[in-house]
């Protein structure tokens, strides 16, 4: 079984701001300005091989009921 696990720390925005006027991607996006702090979240994605081609989703060991 294949797996990786990915770290995001917390963040609390202070102010954001689309930005979307623009035809030019170069210049569509957003800006904001927060703080990030040392706690978040680990988040770990298992793949395991089988002979099947369906997907199967557990969060906490539980299939949420909007998948």
């Amino acid at each position: 079984m294949n797996q990786v696990k990915a770290f995001s720390p917390c963040h609390l925005t202070g102010f954001f701001q689309i930005c979307d006027e623009s035809t030019d991607p170069l210049h569509v996006g957003s800006r904001g300005a927060g703080v990030s702090l040392s706690q978040g979240v680990t988040t770990t994605v298992k793949i395991d091989e089988s002979s099947t081609s369906s997907i199967e989703i557990k969060i906490n060991g539980e299939t949420p009921n909007h998948v």
